[in-house]
């Protein structure tokens, strides 16, 4: 699925970092990447259905078919309406893939017991969907460009074809801080050279980042949204636990301060001084101290909460959740956030980079709710099924045998396999 790039037209989310010609000229690279990527993989076709008018850049060999008019999803519906065998169908907003990568998802689906395959993007869509028999009705009822729309897909899937095979998550990219972290995971690509000769980087002053020392990737960080009030969301997501309550890794204090207005007593650890001292200022009680040291109360906390990527904390999630759960009392709930089915489990080395400063290398590590249960049955946890909130993964973990939490997926996602 692509869209003729053309100023104004494409992208328009990576204004005002760029003009409507700089966010044209990435999606022009972009888009050039991805057929790149497209022709030196195995498929057997190559079909674009394309909105707007063909350029120079259509690659000899490759079927255009133009998009129908309507919504996003009416669109898919009718391109996949023209297929008649296996197909993967994947958009120009990935530009990192590799032919290597599409060969793996191709195979994946040929053995796919579900009929299907799916690859999940960090924002809660999707950047690749593969059908063995293709059933355009999947896109009925699926709002695209949105935070749920990756766990709307994935329920129409198991309707209407059966569960899908994960494939990796991947970042798609809309925004300014998109196109840095997708050009650090394509070095050499259009996009990636693009992205260096306009500074892009340099134009995000106050985006903080992890760099993965092995292999260069960055990881971008929410820091906007720590320090910005709780969402109605986050209110409904911990409005269901018992207190008191640990976050651990408590940054500004956001969650805390939720906590708070629903009644719910908790208290913060943060090794960041700065960190405490926000969540303090908004009046939560915090202390600037390791979850692996004591904690005030440790073996009586209802509940204790990993949130905004501090499932990570320490490079070893396994350790970590052990940890957590002597904290909480016998029969208490741990709240994990994680990422997407297809993240799998990541664990190496990071700097924080920000303003160009850099921080000493220290370990971190990524859980995808792909692999939360086998991480926790590792730690003496039992899994909850994965869920998603505004595109957002999480699960709820216990003990065995224990009572089970007011938090649930409500049907959201079941069988992730």
């Amino acid at each position: 699925m692509a869209k003729t790039p053309g100023p104004g037209k494409v992208k328009t989310r990576l204004g005002p970092i760029c003009s409507p010609q700089e966010s044209a000229a990435l999606a022009e690279a972009a888009l050039a990447d991805t057929l790149d990527a497209v022709l030196g993989s195995a498929a057997t076709r190559v079909v674009i259905a394309l909105e707007g008018s063909p350029g120079d850049w259509i690659p000899a060999g490759a079927d255009v078919i133009p998009q129908v008019r309507g919504g996003f999803a009416a669109r898919l519906a009718a391109a996949w309406q023209r297929q008649d065998g296996p197909t993967l169908q994947i958009g120009m907003d990935t530009p990192q893939i590799t032919a290597d990568l599409l060969d793996r998802a191709m195979e994946a689906l040929d053995g796919s017991p579900g009929g299907c395959v799916l690859g999940l993007a960090d924002d809660g869509g999707w950047w690749a969907l593969g059908m063995q028999r293709p059933e355009p009705r999947v896109f009925d009822g699926v709002p695209m460009s949105h935070p749920t729309t990756g766990m709307l897909q994935i329920r129409a899937l198991r309707r209407e074809v059966g569960p899908p095979t994960w494939l990796p998550a991947l970042t798609d990219f809309d925004t300014a801080a998109d196109v840095v972290t997708v050009a650090a995971q394509a070095p050499g690509s259009r996009l990636a050279g693009l992205s260096e000769a306009l500074g892009l980087r340099d134009r995000l002053p106050h985006q903080a980042w992890l760099r993965d020392q092995s292999t260069g990737r960055l990881i971008a960080l929410r820091a906007d949204v720590w320090v910005a009030d709780g969402t109605t969301e986050e209110h409904s997501l911990l409005s269901s636990l018992d207190g008191p309550v640990l976050d651990v890794g408590c940054g500004p204090g956001r969650h805390l301060e939720i906590l708070a207005d629903l009644g719910v007593p908790a208290l913060g650890v943060d090794t960041s001084p700065v960190a405490v001292d926000a969540a303090r200022t908004r009046g939560a009680l915090a202390l600037e101290r390791s979850v692996f040291a004591t904690i005030p109360g440790e073996g009586r906390y209802e509940s204790a909460i990993l949130l905004d990527g501090n499932i990570g904390i320490g490079g070893d999630p396994v350790s970590l959740l052990r940890r957590v759960a002597q904290v909480v009392r016998t029969g208490g709930t741990v709240l994990v956030e994680t990422g997407p089915p297809g993240s799998g489990l990541w664990r190496g080395s990071v700097r924080l980079e920000r303003d160009r400063a850099v921080s000493p290398p220290f370990p971190w590590a990524e859980l995808g709710a792909d692999a939360v249960s086998s991480v926790a049955a590792e730690a003496g946890l039992l899994a909850g099924e994965p869920f998603s909130r505004e595109g957002r993964w999480f699960a709820v973990l216990r003990s065995s045998g224990l009572r089970s939490s007011g938090l649930s997926s409500g049907g959201l996602v079941g069988g992730l396999g």
